[in-house]
């Protein structure tokens, strides 16, 4: 696991895309990823990569000085080129989506830095890259429970 200090929540989008992103580069090699890139990179070069995307944060009051906090990510699954033939290609996607989600949800509190987290969505479809490229692709939904006390 990436290294950020023990015990301590993630209170912002950028700490929790960022640990994701470098857990995916760890465990790259394993998933079988050829790249992890973060935020809105544009220039994907090797396939299958994933993208991490901050989508947003939301806070409801839980108690005394206390917000609850819904960290949700995008991970963009890139899968290949639309060259091989669509039914290699979808199990493919299927196995490689779901290696994704089994590594995370390893750590359903990412090591203590989440109350809980989790893949809630996954969902595959065809994504159009710059200069009309089209991608075999799954966008991912992570969310991850977390607290902080107000200032």
């Amino acid at each position: 696991m990436p290294t950020i200090a023990e015990g301590t929540l993630f209170t912002t989008q950028q700490d929790l895309a960022q640990y994701v992103k470098d857990f995916l580069d760890e465990e790259a090699g394993v998933l079988g990823l050829a790249t992890v890139e973060f935020g809105s990179e544009r220039l994907i070069k090797e396939y299958p990569a994933v993208l991490v995307s901050p989508e947003g944060i939301s806070r409801v009051i839980h108690g005394t000085h206390t917000f609850n906090l819904t960290l949700v990510l995008n991970l963009w699954v890139y899968h290949a080129k639309l060259t091989i033939r669509h039914t290699q290609r979808t199990q493919e996607d299927l196995e490689l989506t779901s290696a994704i989600t089994d590594k995370l949800h390893e750590s359903m509190t990412l090591g203590g830095r989440l109350i809980f987290g989790y893949v809630s969505d996954e969902n595959q479809g065809f994504f159009n890259r710059p200069k009309g490229e089209a991608v075999v692709g799954t966008r991912m939904v992570y969310e991850g429970l977390s607290q902080e006390r107000f200032k």
